[in-house]
């Protein structure tokens, strides 16, 4: 599940906790039913490859080009595109609006993201499907996929998911209903691809523990998250002036012992309690990414 980003039903947590509010005190009478379109789910002419556990992956238009790999993903509250998918589209940081609301749910770890874009979203063919402007979330990490589309968006379009065939029926323009097929070729693509990415992290993080020292020489780990000119700027400062850094203890003699000592007063006897991790609010996590930055 992935929660926060740009939710354009819910700006604040506080309009969350309030639609709750409103839900638990909200009778039956006062609830209304929502017309929609009629979808019946038949045969589909395109081949599908049974049995499969495969997510649907569509081909939609955003601006100009045509993305292939677009992930239906019904546990996305938002909808999210990367910032290589933007750069192929030619769209830059100027673009973007600036976003306070962390994205969590990647690997149960919180992601800032890199602010939110206004982009136009065609669905079907040109002249029978839908077309609508999309508030997108722009995150800048290494995913297989290019767009999620999340639940904003498949409500948007009105859209109703049959996995089983790889298809969704949404609304178009004209009110009418159309069919949308996901490719399974792509799907697999990108299944390979995350498998790929898995074991590529996993190979750096055994090669950073097997990895020592030989005596004599000096060596510091650089974040495997850093990337691009950074990461070289970043190399070649620390290059530069590797004699001014000090790696021991020992190469700082004139500094008081007192600065890098850690005491802990407990009592004998008492047993170690771990706390609960605590997460920062939107304000201080934007905060600090501006800070680091």
């Amino acid at each position: 599940m992935i929660s926060g980003g740009y939710l354009e039903y819910y700006p604040s947590t506080r309009s969350i906790k309030d639609s709750v509010h409103i839900l638990n005190t909200t009778t039956v009478e006062d609830k209304r039913t929502i017309d929609g379109p009629k979808m019946i789910f038949g045969e589909v002419s395109q081949p599908i490859q049974h049995p499969h556990f495969d997510p649907i992956v569509l081909t939609i238009k955003v601006g100009l080009m045509n993305v292939t790999r677009v992930l239906v993903d019904t546990g996305s509250m938002a909808d999210l595109i990367t910032m290589d998918c933007l750069k192929q589209l030619k769209y830059n940081s100027e673009h973007f609006e600036k976003l306070e609301r962390p994205l969590i749910g990647f690997g149960r770890s919180r992601v800032c993201p890199s602010g939110t874009i206004v982009l136009p979203v065609r669905f079907g063919e040109k002249g029978n499907g839908r077309i609508l402007p999309v508030r997108f979330t722009v995150v800048n990490i290494q995913f297989p996929y290019d767009i999620i589309m999340g639940l904003s968006l498949i409500s948007k379009v009105k859209a109703v998911i049959s996995r089983h065939q790889l298809l969704i029926q949404y609304e178009k323009d004209d009110c009418k209903v159309e069919i949308l097929c996901g490719d399974q070729k792509i799907t697999r693509e990108c299944q390979v691809n995350t498998l790929k990415m898995g074991a590529e992290s996993r190979e750096r993080e055994n090669e950073s523990r097997k990895r020592k020292a030989k005596k004599g020489e000096k060596k510091i780990r650089v974040g495997k998250n850093l990337v691009g000119p950074i990461r070289e700027d970043l190399i070649a400062v620390i290059q530069r002036y590797r004699e001014v850094f000090a790696y021991t203890v020992e190469e700082m003699p004139e500094i008081s012992i007192e600065l890098a000592l850690h005491h802990l007063d407990i009592k004998l006897g008492y047993k170690p309690v771990k706390q609960k991790l605590r997460h920062q609010g939107a304000e201080k996590a934007w905060a600090d990414k501006e800070e680091v930055d």
